[in-house]
């Protein structure tokens, strides 16, 4: 509540916002009120001058991380994502997959172009693996093959799972036995 007053002033740079809103959800803070006074600063960022396809892929997961869904800042960022996915990497790509999972949107272009790509990745982080198989499942995309290649590094390296990812995966297997 004491940052809002100091937002008042329009002096805040739409990178700036946006990176606050990543460090806030990387840290699992939730301030709905800060998050949608940041919102008008953010909107800038998603402009054609807007910064590079890793830095809107950021501005997404802030987004995500933090359950802030701006029509206005959702509205111009998707477009721009999809003309970028050929640009990111495949982990980059399942990590903007996973973000549309944490906003509840689904974006067939987006999952198009991560799709195929997924079944050649082999540099998968084990989380990045996990998250990318409760996208998939969640959205009910989760073909036998989808999931062997999402789920490889964590079984191969089951050791570095942690409790979350645990948990993601029994919502995994609860996805895949109802057959959604």
């Amino acid at each position: 509540d004491e940052l809002l007053p100091e937002l008042g002033g329009g002096a805040l740079h739409p990178e700036l916002a946006a990176r606050y809103l990543g460090a806030l959800g990387s840290l699992r803070v939730f301030p709905q009120r800060l998050g949608a006074a940041l919102m008008p600063y953010i909107a800038p960022v998603v402009d054609v001058a807007a910064p590079s396809p890793l830095q809107r892929a950021h501005l997404l997961r802030a987004c995500g991380r933090l359950r802030l869904r701006s029509t206005a800042v959702l509205e111009g960022l998707l477009p721009l994502l999809r003309n970028d996915m050929g640009k990111l990497t495949t982990p980059e790509g399942c990590k903007v997959l996973y973000d549309l999972f944490r906003l509840d949107l689904w974006d067939q272009a987006i999952f198009d172009s991560v799709a195929p790509r997924l079944e050649r990745c082999r540099d998968l982080s084990v989380q990045d693996g996990i998250n990318v198989a409760l996208a998939l499942s969640y959205f009910g995309a989760a073909t036998p093959r989808r999931l062997q290649m999402a789920l490889t590094p964590p079984m191969v390296r089951e050791d570095e799972v942690v409790d979350t990812g645990l948990t993601q995966l029994q919502m995994v297997e609860m996805c895949v036995r109802v057959g959604h």
